[in-house]
């Protein structure tokens, strides 16, 4: 296993192979928005985000799309204007989508996508039957292996208990067309637990396994690549082959509020992106979110490199 130092410095060349493109990755960090990937992937020119529609991917639950090519004319059908008004989030249902023209285009963006991220599935009105029916409707009939999703559960005591175990089996489900990280909080880690164990007393918490042992568990009721637990001042990887922790206040030291979440998340993201090793893209959700709490800002390149040098710097020889 790669010292932390070793993680950063690797970490820092892939950012400096950068340009300047990816500056504008990280300004629609926490926007719901369809990106073209940063321009080593694709060498082409130009703005490379553009929006598809106000409101589409909220709908569908999608927190982001990465994708190689932008479609022209992609428009909700009718079925989503009502009395020329724009459906609400709760009223929409997969139905509303089955439109064969409709799930056709849907196929088409997909068939482009890099990286799919989810929203917080407690915070989606019929997230799983969307997500359902995008898995069968949509990616299944494309036949690829090659995605990488991203799935956020948000509070899941927000939602009863068996559609806790329902979304568990669809996420699981994804693992068959591409690489599935779950990403939780270390409360989300522990409420889930204690929702699979039906109890409900979460201060009891204290007098059963430890946390290394609730996430393994969590893991192991699910079939997907990769557990992440983002915690204030580390994440946990789970995966089959190791438990590996990413310690230090040094990269993060805040509560974990929404905006450290999406800058977490967004890091993560372009991470995979990059295709770098996962300790890269943990590190790198852990440098973009750092610098979000030092500065109260989303990095740009140029100040998430001096993010990185300055966490480096501050590392002694023999910090793992």
């Amino acid at each position: 296993m790669f010292t932390k130092k070793n993680i950063l410095s690797n970490l820092l060349r892939s950012i400096q192979r950068l340009n300047h493109s990816c500056n504008s990755y990280f300004n629609y960090i926490g926007q719901y928005e369809a990106s073209y990937p940063i321009q080593h992937l694709i060498p082409t020119s130009g703005d490379r985000r553009k929006p598809i529609n106000e409101d589409f991917f909220a709908k569908l639950g999608i927190r982001s799309l990465a994708i190689n090519n932008l479609l022209n004319g992609f428009i909700l059908p009718k079925s989503f204007t009502v009395h020329g008004q724009k459906k609400a989030v709760s009223e929409s249902s997969w139905i509303d989508y089955k439109i064969t023209s409709f799930i056709e285009d849907l196929k088409s963006l997909f068939r482009n996508c890099w990286v799919i991220a989810f929203s917080d599935w407690a915070m989606v009105t019929r997230a799983s039957e969307l997500w359902r029916g995008l898995l069968v409707d949509v990616i299944k009939p494309l036949d690829r292996k090659d995605y990488n999703f991203i799935f956020h559960l948000g509070d899941p005591t927000k939602r009863p208990g068996y559609e806790v175990h329902e979304i568990l089996d669809i996420i699981s489900d994804f693992s068959c067309h591409g690489q599935v990280t779950l990403i939780l909080t270390e409360s989300e880690a522990i409420n889930l637990w204690m929702v699979l164990h039906d109890r409900n007393d979460e201060g009891a918490s204290a007098e059963f396994p430890d946390l290394t042992e609730k996430y393994q568990f969590i893991f192991e009721t699910m079939h997907i690549s990769r557990l992440l637990i983002n915690a204030a001042d580390h994440a946990t990887l789970i995966t089959n082959k190791q438990q590996y922790e990413f310690q230090g206040n040094s990269l993060t030291n805040s509560e974990i509020s929404s905006e450290v979440k999406n800058n977490f998340n967004a890091g993560y993201g372009l991470g995979l992106l990059l295709q770098l090793e996962v300790s890269q893209c943990i590190a790198l959700g852990l440098t973009v979110s750092g610098s979000y709490i030092e500065n109260r800002t989303s990095p740009n390149r140029k100040a998430l490199l001096s993010y990185i040098k300055k966490r480096i710097g501050e590392l002694k020889p023999s910090t793992k």
